[in-house]
C-alpha cells in the first residue's frame, strides 16, 4: 500500500531539483516563504473523497499526472503571440499583464496610463522593491494553509501585484493573462497574487487562463485580497479551453467597502475553486456571481464560506450552472454570521439545468448562524429546461436549438447581466453558447 505522504515526499524531491533551476532572481522574501512550508507540506495530506470537504471531486488524476513544476525554461519555451490575446478585450481600453508558465512577460505585457501612485506589475520583483509593503500582507490573508496553497507556497516565485493607493480609481480595466503549458511536459504552473485597495481607492481586475497545448497542465493559484474602508473592487476570473486548475481565493473587506467576485467556468476541463470572504467591518456590500457550462467529462467545483465577522453588512451570492453530456458540477457555499454580527443580511442561491440524463451537480448550501437579529437564506435548485416554454417557443416558428439558447440565456441573465464591463458581458454571453456548441441569437 502507497504510504499518504509518499507524493508529498516526491514533490518535497522535486523542490530540492526545482530550487537549482528556477529563475535565479526568485530570492529573498518568497524563497523564505518556501523554505517555512516544507516541513508543514510534508506533515499534510492531500484530500480525498473521504474528506466532506473533497466528497464529490476526486484528484486522483493529479495525483497520477507526475507534473514538473515550471521553471524559468518553460518561461523561455516557444509561444503563438495570437493565443495570448484571443480572449482579452479588444475594444476597451485596459492594461494587460501576461504571466507565462508563473513568470512575468514584460515584452507581452502592456502597462499605460496609470496613476503614478499604483503600484502594478510582478510579485518577484515588487516583493524586493517595497519588502515592507510585503511583509504586511504578502501570505497574511489565513492563518493555516490546505496541502494545496502549501504547494502553493513552495513552488510559486512569482504572480500578480497591485497595489492601489488611497482615494485612487483606476479607470481602465486590468487584464492579467496566464499563459499555461509547454510542448513537451506535463506542467505544475504556480502563482501567488496580491491585490491591496486602500481606503476609497477603486479597481477593475479581470483574470484568464489560457491553455497553450494539449498535455496535462495544472494551475495552482492562491489570491490574496484586501479591500480598505470605502474600496469598491470587481475581480472577474474565468476558466476554460480544457484548462485544468486548482486554488484559493482569500478577500479581507473593512467597513463601507463594495465588493463584487465573478467565477466563469467555461468547458473548463477540471477546476476547483475555494473562494473565502471575510467581511471585517460594518456597512459592507458584497456579490459573489458563479457561472459554469461544462460538457463532456469536465468537472467543476466551487466552494465558498462567507464569514459575516460583523454586523450590518450585507452579500447576495448567485451560482448558475448547465451541464450536458457527462459533465458534472459540485457547489458547496457555507455562510457563517458570528455572534455579534447583528443585522446581518446574507443570501445564497445555486441554481442548476441538465440537458443531459447523465449529468448531474451534488450542491450543499449551508448556513450557520450565531447571531438572532438577521435574514439569512439559502436555496438550490437543479432541473430541465421548462419543456411548457420550449413547446410554445418553438410553436411560434422558432428553431429548436434557437429556443433553448433563448430559455438558457434567460436563466443565465441575473448573472450575465450584472457583469459591469460591456465588452466582457457580451464576450461571456457568446462564450456561454460556444461552450456548450448552441448558437447565438
Amino acid at each position: 500500500m502507497t504510504n499518504k505522504y509518499q507524493i508529498n515526499q516526491d514533490y518535497l524531491v522535486k523542490f530540492a531539483d526545482w530550487k537549482n533551476s528556477k529563475n535565479e532572481n526568485s530570492v529573498g522574501f518568497i524563497s523564505e516563504i518556501a523554505e517555512n512550508s516544507k516541513n508543514l507540506f510534508a506533515e499534510s495530506k492531500f484530500p480525498t473523497t473521504k474528506d466532506e470537504e473533497w466528497r464529490f471531486t476526486n484528484i486522483s488524476n493529479f495525483l497520477k499526472s507526475d507534473l514538473k513544476p515550471a521553471t524559468f525554461e518553460d518561461f523561455a519555451s516557444k509561444l503563438i503571440p495570437e493565443s495570448v490575446f484571443q480572449n482579452s478585450l479588444k475594444n476597451t481600453k485596459s492594461i494587460k499583464l501576461v504571466f507565462q508558465n508563473g513568470f512575468f512577460n514584460e515584452h507581452l505585457s502592456s502597462i499605460s496610463n496609470l496613476n503614478g501612485k499604483v503600484v502594478l506589475g510582478s510579485v518577484d520583483k515588487i516583493s524586493k522593491e517595497k519588502p515592507e509593503l510585503f511583509a504586511k500582507y504578502f501570505n497574511k490573508s489565513k492563518n493555516t494553509k490546505s496541502t494545496f496553497e502549501l504547494l502553493n507556497n513552495l513552488f510559486a516565485v512569482d504572480g500578480f501585484f497591485l497595489f492601489v493607493p488611497k482615494n485612487v480609481v483606476v479607470e481602465m480595466p486590468i487584464e492579467v493573462i496566464n499563459l499555461i503549458g509547454n510542448e513537451t511536459q506535463n506542467l505544475l504552473v504556480s502563482t501567488h497574487n496580491l491585490i491591496i485597495v486602500e481606503e476609497n481607492a477603486e479597481v477593475k481586475v479581470i483574470f484568464q487562463s489560457v491553455l497553450d497545448n494539449s498535455h496535462t497542465n495544472y494551475h495552482n493559484y492562491f489570491t490574496e485580497i484586501f479591500g480598505g474602508k470605502s474600496s469598491r473592487i470587481e475581480i472577474y476570473d474565468t476558466e476554460e479551453s480544457l484548462i485544468n486548475k486548482i486554488g484559493t481565493t482569500e478577500i479581507v473587506l473593512e467597513e463601507n467597502s463594495l465588493f463584487n467576485h465573478f467565477s466563469f467556468s467555461l468547458s473548463a476541463n477540471f477546476v476547483r475553486n475555494n473562494l473565502n470572504a471575510k467581511l471585517n467591518g460594518e456597512h459592507i456590500e458584497a456579490h459573489f456571481y458563479g457561472l459554469y457550462t461544462e460538457k463532456q467529462n469536465e468537472h467543476v467545483d466551487n466552494h465558498t464560506f462567507i464569514n459575516h465577522a460583523k454586523p450590518n453588512c450585507f452579500t447576495n451570492e448567485v451560482y448558475k450552472g448547465i451541464l450536458t453530456d457527462n459533465s458534472k458540477a459540485v457547489f458547496s457555499g457555507k455562510i457563517l454570521v458570528e455572534k455579534d454580527s447583528q443585522k446581518t443580511n446574507a443570501y445564497q442561491s445555486n441554481k442548476t439545468i441538465l440537458l443531459s440524463d447523465n449529468a448531474r451537480i451534488d450542491t450543499k448550501p449551508q448556513l450557520e448562524i450565531y447571531a438572532d437579529d438577521v435574514r439569512c437564506t439559502h436555496g438550490a435548485t437543479v432541473g430541465q429546461l421548462d419543456k411548457d416554454s420550449l413547446f410554445y417557443i418553438i410553436s411560434r416558428g422558432i428553431p429548436k436549438e434557437i429556443a433553448q439558447s433563448m430559455l438558457i440565456r434567460a436563466f443565465l441573465a441575473e448573472v450575465i447581466d450584472a457583469i459591469k464591463i460591456p465588452e466582457l458581458r457580451e464576450q461571456i454571453n457568446h462564450k456561454v453558447f460556444f461552450s456548450l456548441n448552441q448558437r447565438e441569437i
